[in-house]
C-alpha cells in the first residue's frame, strides 16, 4: 500500500496520478459499504456539478426528481415529494442553503457527505446525516469521495483497476502529449453519463489553456469533427465490441486504449483521471500555481470562507 503510507498536506499536495492510486488503496483496504438510505416513496435529490452526476449514474430511476443549486426551489411546485436527498462531499457552500431552505417547508432530509461535524449536519442533527470514507485531497480533486459512492453501487473491484492503470502507466511513460493543445476523447456509448464528470474534471485542472471535447462513439457520428484543429488528439477508449461498429471521420492522430470487457463507470472515471494526470504531468502546472490564490479569494467571502486546500 505505497501511498496510504505517503503523509500528503497543504505543502506537500499530492498529484491527480497519486490521489488516484491512494484511492483505489483505500477501496482496495476497505470495501465502500452499504449506505442506508431513508424510506422516501419518492426522493428528490439535489446537488451540483459532478455530484449530481454522480449519483444520477447511481439513482438511474425515473422515479427520481433530480435539481442543482440553480433550481432546487422547483421542488415545491412537484407533488408527492416525500424526502430530500442533499448530496455533498465537503459540505461547503449550497448544502447548508439547502438543508435550511427545504427544514422551514417541512420536508423530512437527509445529507450524504464525507464530512463530520458540518454546518448542515447542525441543521438537520447528526442522525439524518450519512458519512462515507474518503482520502484528505487537493480542493476540487474529488476523487475519493465520487468513486466511494460510485463503488458502493457498481462493485467494481478496486485492486483490478490499480493493476490495469499500472500497466497502462507503463505503456504510456514515454508518449508525448505536449505536441496537443487539443483533445477529443471518444467513450463508448454506454458511458455517457460519465461525460460531464469528465468534462468538469478538465475544466478544474485546465480550463481554457487545454481544449478538450468528451464525445461517445455514437455523438461523434454527428459532424463534430467537421472542422480540423491542427495539434489536435483523438483518444479512443474502446473495446473489441466497439471496435467493429467504429465508424468516426477524424484524420489526424490518435491514441486508442483498449478497455476490459468487464469496464464500468468506476473503472472509466479512474482512467479517465490517470490520463488526465498523465496531461498534466507534461504540461505546465496550471493547477497547482492556481489553487493558493483561488482558495485565498474564497476565504475571503461569506459564501466560501471555509474552503481548504486540501481537506
Amino acid at each position: 500500500m505505497k501511498y496510504l503510507e505517503k503523509k500528503f498536506s497543504e505543502d506537500n499536495l499530492p498529484s491527480l496520478k497519486e490521489v488516484v492510486f491512494w484511492a483505489l488503496e483505500l477501496f482496495s483496504e476497505q470495501k465502500p459499504e452499504k449506505i442506508k438510505f431513508k424510506n422516501f416513496k419518492k426522493r428528490a435529490i439535489i446537488w451540483s456539478w459532478n455530484a449530481i452526476l454522480a449519483w444520477k449514474i447511481l439513482f438511474q430511476n425515473p422515479e427520481n426528481i433530480f435539481a442543482t443549486e440553480n433550481d432546487f426551489e422547483k421542488i415545491l411546485e412537484i407533488e408527492w415529494i416525500d424526502g430530500i436527498t442533499i448530496l455533498s462531499a465537503s459540505w461547503w457552500k449550497h448544502s447548508s442553503i439547502m438543508a435550511k431552505f427545504f427544514k422551514e417547508k417541512w420536508y423530512e432530509i437527509e445529507l450524504v457527505t464525507c464530512t463530520e461535524n458540518s454546518k448542515t449536519e447542525q441543521i438537520i442533527w447528526r442522525e439524518n446525516c450519512v458519512i462515507t470514507k474518503k482520502n484528505p485531497e487537493p480542493y476540487t480533486y474529488n476523487t475519493s469521495t465520487y468513486l466511494w459512492w460510485i463503488l458502493w453501487v457498481t462493485w467494481e473491484n478496486p485492486q483490478e483497476i490499480l493493476e490495469f492503470l499500472t500497466k497502462l502507466e507503463d505503456w504510456l511513460w514515454d508518449f508525448d502529449f505536449t505536441k496537443f493543445n487539443w483533445f477529443l476523447f471518444a467513450l463508448p456509448s454506454e458511458f455517457w453519463l460519465a461525460s460531464g464528470m469528465i468534462d468538469t474534471k478538465f475544466i478544474e485542472l485546465f480550463w481554457r489553456k487545454i481544449s478538450r471535447d468528451i464525445k461517445t462513439f455514437e455523438e461523434l457520428k454527428h459532424a463534430c469533427s467537421v472542422v480540423v484543429s491542427e495539434n489536435e488528439l483523438l483518444i479512443k477508449f474502446w473495446t473489441e465490441k466497439v471496435l467493429d461498429n467504429l465508424e468516426i471521420y477524424f484524420n489526424w492522430e490518435e491514441l486508442e486504449i483498449q478497455i476490459p470487457e468487464n469496464f464500468w463507470y468506476a473503472w472509466i472515471l479512474f482512467l479517465w483521471y490517470f490520463v488526465s494526470w498523465k496531461i498534466q504531468e507534461q504540461m505546465p502546472d496550471f493547477f497547482r500555481e492556481s489553487i493558493w490564490k483561488y482558495v485565498e479569494y474564497l476565504n475571503n467571502s461569506d459564501f466560501w470562507k471555509w474552503t481548504k486546500i486540501f481537506w
